[in-house]
């Protein structure tokens, strides 16, 4: 017989497993499923940052054309930091993708980076998030 406080320590450990294993196998269903080899999320994530990247170097090249005010230079730094971090998010959701063949491994493989590079894509998402309001506030100060 366990005492109350292993019991719960004992719980807690399972219902962590279980949890794992749930998202473990709805992600690793979703990518094998998946035409492009990526979740959902990954896909959408992927389409905002490289709109993102898009729009900030498109900017960065109309301001490199002029000569820069101070308040253009601190856009422009703005946009390139945003490029940055899109670049940055492109390439750690291309890592969460199936690559090749329709393949078990493989899925796996995309499956295991997902989980495993969770955490890693939440802060580079505030990243990206913090990017995009210093590039907001660059631009209302240059319209003022």
């Amino acid at each position: 017989m366990l005492d109350p406080l292993t019991a719960l320590g004992l719980a807690g450990n399972v219902i962590q497993t279980v949890d794992f294993t749930a998202k473990l196998g709805s992600a690793l269903r979703e990518i094998h499923n998946s035409l492009t080899g990526a979740t959902e999320e990954n896909d959408a994530l992927e389409a905002l940052s490289q709109s993102t990247k898009d729009a900030a170097e498109a900017l960065i090249a109309e301001l490199n054309s002029n000569p820069a005010t101070r308040n253009e230079s601190h856009l422009r730094d703005s946009a390139t930091d945003c490029s940055n971090v899109s670049q940055h998010v492109i390439d750690i959701t291309a890592r969460m993708k199936r690559s090749g063949s329709r393949s078990l491994k493989r899925s796996l493989r995309a499956t295991w980076h997902v989980l495993w590079d969770d955490s890693k894509k939440k802060r580079i998402l505030e990243d990206l998030d913090r990017c995009q309001q210093n590039l907001q506030i660059s631009l209302v100060r240059l319209l003022r």
